[in-house]
């Protein structure tokens, strides 16, 4: 049986050709948490854990132009597809990792920018003291995730005909803030965006997240879905439909932290 990290590995390996694509709102999210990113001219090491395609290499290397990058993801087609796109450099390299466990040396990264990523980690403290072991001293850590009440919509309709999980649980703020500060981690500052997309048909959203893998549930049974149930879940959904389309809503968290120390 393969693992939780390997199945979302695995997912998001099929979706890397289309991701770019399809992913506005991530892509969207990226650069507004690399708004937050001063620039500067200082030497150091940084990582982009999940960096997925690298699609925020060109702006990460201008911001830190003499940081020496690791483009972390545990996709090898993910990061395969971002050396065909020309992202990789000789200051900017892949490394496929599980960002739950870093081949990299203690107190080793000056900063670390996450962009719609560590949703997957379902040990939200382990992630939180493993960032915090390869953190330098004063070390910067950004991070976009979707929170509680991402895909509020989804969730709702499948629940009318389903007592099957359809849709990932994520963590809330509260939770995420907790982790990490109990990790060591200082806050700086954060914001909490929702974002709603509206779509032409409830296959269209199910679509944008198959090709994002985003589709990935981690405690779904599986088995076929009858012609009922599925007429039933889509006639909910499509219940929903605003003049504007089919909505699909996100709840995003965007944190700004550094290093802290722990006696």
């Amino acid at each position: 049986m393969i693992s939780h990290q390997e199945a979302v590995a695995s997912q998001f390996s099929r979706a890397a050709f289309s991701y770019d694509r399809y992913a506005q709102v991530q892509l969207g999210v990226a650069r507004s948490l690399l708004a937050w990113l001063e620039p500067s001219e200082a030497i150091g090491m940084a990582a982009d854990l999940g960096a997925g395609t690298a699609p925020m290499a060109w702006q990460q290397r201008r911001l830190r132009p003499n940081y020496h990058w690791w483009a972390v993801d545990f996709s090898p087609a993910m990061l395969a597809e971002a050396k065909d796109r020309g992202r990789m450099a000789p200051n900017y390299q892949g490394l496929c990792a599980n960002v739950m466990q870093l081949p990299l040396a203690n107190q080793s990264l000056q900063l670390m920018y996450s962009s719609f990523a560590l949703q997957w980690c379902q040990d939200l403290p382990a992630l939180g003291a493993e960032l915090f072991r390869v953190a330098a001293p004063g070390a910067e850590l950004l991070i976009a995730v979707p929170v509680a009440g991402t895909l509020r919509e989804l969730a709702a309709c499948w629940a009318q005909v389903s007592h099957d999980q359809h849709v990932n649980q994520l963590a809330d703020s509260e939770q995420w803030l907790a982790a990490l500060n109990g990790a060591g981690w200082l806050l700086d500052d954060m914001a909490e965006q929702q974002i709603t997309e509206y779509y032409p048909t409830v296959r269209a959203v199910l679509e944008q997240l198959k090709h994002t893998g985003a589709n990935h549930v981690s405690e779904r049974r599986s088995g076929l879905m009858g012609k009922q149930q599925w007429q039933a879940f889509t006639q909910a959904y499509e219940d929903l439909r605003q003049a504007t389309g089919i909505p699909m809503t996100w709840q995003v968290l965007l944190l700004r932290l550094r290093r802290g120390s722990l006696c």
